[in-house]
């Protein structure tokens, strides 16, 4: 009880928004460099694959959104498979045949209201859920190139979507606010959901401002595949949500640390 009052009581928007605030400062310079030392001290992180140097980033929020270095690291493209969306956790993988995805065990919810339309789920639906954490790369990419159909953005809260939230709120991915990106590949539609999260001080797509909740947006714009779609502000959660007739059985068992662009699916 304790625990959902707290996860409640962090959950409003207006929170996050004031974090996004100060986490895109620019000043003091030596504030800055600081905070950024601490936050890759408390987090382990590198330069590794990155561009630049720590110091070449003016705000805490731009050191969260690091581009990569293509000299240092290339997101991979293969025609022939699904490829992960982003450096991650897969903390679910399953194929569907009801209106009923799974958060954790014992926790479900409607992918229809994820989504945000209805879905013929007779043939079945492959949903893998990716967790980004502070210490990732914080952009995500297209997992199979297809014409962007339309995007629209839903949810009223900011649950984190650790897994103390995901164990213990209700509907947390339909909860949150999250944009949902309709693609359609080969003839079959699909679904991309950024997920956001506690302290993610914005949700950026290749969609652009989507002016309506609630609504679909018309896009329809062709992305290859591995492109950049997005990023977060701070780490959050990527669902894709693909019919089984475009792809096969999962190539990677739950709970494996994945990178970008590696196999999720083969294309059916």
């Amino acid at each position: 009880m304790l625990t959902s009052m707290f996860l409640f009581s962090i959950s409003f928007p207006c929170l996050s928004r004031f974090y996004g605030r100060l986490v895109r400062i620019e000043r003091p310079r030596w504030l800055v460099r600081r905070v950024i030392a601490l936050f890759m001290r408390h987090y382990a992180i590198t330069m590794d694959d990155y561009q630049g140097t720590p110091d070449d980033y003016r705000s805490l929020g731009a050191f969260f959104a690091r581009p990569l270095d293509p000299a240092k690291r290339t997101i991979p493209t293969d025609a022939a498979h699904f490829l992960a969306p982003a450096d991650s956790v897969l903390t679910v993988c399953e194929t569907v045949h009801e209106d009923t995805a799974t958060q954790v065990k014992g926790r479900d919810y409607r992918l229809t209201e994820l989504v945000g339309e209805p879905l013929d789920l007779a043939a079945g639906w492959r949903v893998a859920v990716l967790y980004l954490s502070p210490h990732d790369y914080h952009r995500y990419h297209l997992s199979m190139g297809g014409k962007l159909v339309a995007a629209r953005r839903d949810g009223a809260r900011l649950y984190p979507v650790n897994r103390l939230s995901v164990n213990n709120i209700d509907n947390l991915f339909v909860r949150n606010e999250r944009v949902t990106l309709k693609f359609n590949t080969t003839g079959h539609d699909w679904y991309y959901i950024a997920v956001g999260a506690t302290f993610v001080g914005s949700i950026t797509t290749v969609a652009g401002d989507i002016p309506t909740a609630g609504e679909w947006h018309p896009v329809n714009t062709d992305l290859p595949q591995s492109a950049e779609v997005g990023r977060f502000d701070m780490g959050s959660t990527i669902i894709v949500v693909v019919p089984a007739a475009l792809a096969g059985e999962p190539l990677m068992a739950i709970g494996s640390k994945v990178r970008t662009g590696d196999k999720l699916w083969r294309v059916a």
